[in-house]
């Protein structure tokens, strides 16, 4: 309920007294106590405590670009171009911003600051920004120009726009000018390095005027003479080729060649001393694969290069077409070909090979790593051809055993009533998990098992087979299995007799065979017979006195070794 503000006034008042005399109570409970106020004072302070703050209003623009810089600098022979690109953007937004600055088919070659994150996007380089500030990032790229024959040199890029765009020019050649799209003539050398102001169009688009006049002056074409050594190997349903190209120049333009191979050919590296670069395309009937070659610097004579290439293989048997690089413009090509001999290939020169095509050439030091110490096949092309027939035959391979068993030791005890007992040991040598099949003899029954130590659960085949899993092998390629199984014999006659006994039979080849055989104390051995031999007596421990048989066996494969005991009983001391 509510208490008249009279009252509560004198509950203060009694309080205050009461402190004022030093006797300090405690203080009142006021949890039930409730207040009144008008409901105008009430709402001014919900209203006041609900306040929503101003909401921001979003700007009119996420971003700006405030500058765009290129620096563009032509190769000699005008035709591609590496720019250099700086631009500082504006982000007037909290969150994510993308800015897109370059068109997709160019080639980034590096963006400063590292840090900045510029990914491909929709077509386009696009610079990522977040939060609100001002970015700077600087992109180096390259650019092929488009020369058709007859025409000049020139290069039309999608730029985004910006509030100031300049552009540079460095390695314009001497007589020629740049021109931009919208009319505006730069002399070449004498405007080196000097910043001009562009339009806003989106397009920034310019063209070399007056070197349309050297590109109708070709260079004279170069004329070889070549020996290419060509190292082949078949992988994988394709044929793997390294060339070695050693050519002379005969006259003509050395700081260029040409190579032609097979359309469906995949070039895969080229490489040499002083090459500035190489690029592959079709030739205009489509039939072949035309790798262009430049090396900087001055012409020389003597050229090496190293080209690795694949060809589709479309048979394993039969007859292989192998094609080396066919220099352009060679005044003479001598090609020979190393053909790899796998285990299990016969590679022999085909019929339409020239008389004395297998010749005794070696391959050079940069191909024989591609060999891989296998055997080869030496193939020459006939003079001035750079292909040549081989056939190939897949000979019979001997198959040879995965896993032999270099020792195997039985020790068998039997006993008056018949029934016996044999513990079973296995030293097998292989190189890779292998399966170890044990035939034991019929009516047996396996009672332990281990490999190496560690216990072990066998798989049943069925009709006494039981199959061993030999794990993968350690440093000494050996494995040790052990096994024990029980069985029955005959039983032993009062006076004298024959006790047939058989070994576990395997199909690995085993080289040696030992097997001790316990017979009761009271009887002995009078003689035997079967496809084993005595072996040399030895020193044996036995829990109660036995008669001990040694017996062995070498050289053993897919055979279970038998024996016939003779025996009688001992004699009976007076």
């Amino acid at each position: 309920m509510s208490i008249p503000f009279p009252v509560r006034l004198l509950v203060g008042c009694a309080s205050l007294s009461s402190a004022v005399d030093g006797a300090f109570a405690e203080p009142p409970d006021v949890v039930a106590t409730s207040v009144t106020i008008p409901y105008a004072e009430l709402r001014a302070l919900w209203d006041a405590a609900h306040v929503k703050p101003p909401v921001k209003p979003a700007p009119p623009l996420a971003h700006a670009l405030s500058l765009a810089r290129y620096a563009f600098e032509f190769s000699p022979d005008l035709t591609s171009v590496v720019c250099r690109a700086t631009f500082e953007v504006t982000n007037f937004e909290d969150g994510w911003t993308l800015v897109p600055l370059l068109p997709a088919d160019v080639r980034i070659e590096s963006v400063a600051p590292e840090a900045a994150a510029v990914a491909l996007r929709d077509g386009s380089y696009t610079l990522m920004m977040f939060g609100t500030g001002k970015r700077s990032v600087t992109i180096r790229f390259a650019v092929r120009l488009s020369n058709a024959t007859g025409t000049a040199p020139g290069l039309r890029l999608t730029v985004p726009p910006a509030l100031i765009s300049e552009a540079s020019f460095v390695g314009v050649p001497a007589g020629s000018l740049v021109e931009l799209t919208d009319g505006v003539r730069l002399n070449g050398p004498g405007a080196a390095g000097t910043l001009f102001r562009l339009g806003a169009a989106p397009d920034l688009a310019f063209t070399v005027v007056g070197s349309e006049r050297r590109s109708k002056k070709k260079p004279v074409a170069s004329s070889w003479n070549a020996d290419v050594q060509t190292v082949v190997a078949a992988e994988e349903g394709r044929l793997a080729c390294r060339s070695r190209i050693l050519a002379n120049g005969v006259d003509g333009d050395t700081t260029e060649m040409r190579l032609f191979l097979p359309a469906m050919t995949n070039v895969r590296e080229v490489d040499g001393e002083s090459l500035e670069r190489w690029d592959t395309t079709r030739s205009d009937d489509g039939l072949h694969r035309v790798v262009v070659i430049r090396w900087n610097g001055l012409e020389r004579f003597a050229r090496e290069v190293r080209v690795v290439y694949e060809m589709p293989l479309t048979a394993r048997d039969g007859e292989w077409i192998l094609t080396a690089p066919m220099v352009n413009g060679c005044v003479a090509q001598r090609s020979v070909f190393f053909v790899a001999a796998r285990p299990g290939l016969e590679i022999t020169a085909g019929a339409g090979n020239p008389a004395g095509s297998v010749g005794l050439d070696e391959p050079g030091p940069s191909l024989t790593g591609m060999l891989g110490g296998l055997g080869y096949a030496t193939i020459h092309a006939a003079p001035g051809e750079t292909t040549a027939v081989v056939k190939v035959k897949r000979l019979s391979v001997v198959a040879t055993s995965q896993a032999r068993i270099d020792d195997a030791q039985f020790e068998m005890r039997v006993v008056a009533e018949g029934s016996l007992l044999a513990e079973a040991k296995f030293t097998v040598r292989h190189d890779r998990p292998q399966a170890l099949r044990v035939e034991l003899p019929g009516g047996s029954e396996l009672l332990e098992c281990s490999i190496n130590g560690r216990e072990a659960s066998p798989i049943d085949r069925g009709n006494d087979v039981v199959e061993f899993t030999l794990p993968a092998v350690a440093e000494n390629r050996l494995t040790r299995v052990a096994f024990s199984y029980s069985a029955r014999a005959e039983k032993f006659a009062p006076v004298a007799g024959r006790l047939e006994l058989m070994l576990p039979r395997t199909e690995l080849f085993t080289s040696l065979i030992g097997w001790e055989v316990q017979l009761p104390a009271a009887y002995e051995l009078t003689a035997f017979e079967g496809n084993v031999e005595m072996a040399p007596p030895g020193r044996t421990v036995t829990a109660s006195p036995a008669t001990v048989i040694r017996l062995r066996k070498e050289i053993c494969k897919g055979e279970a070794p038998r024996v016939a005991l003779f025996y009688q009983k001992r004699a009976v001391a007076p």
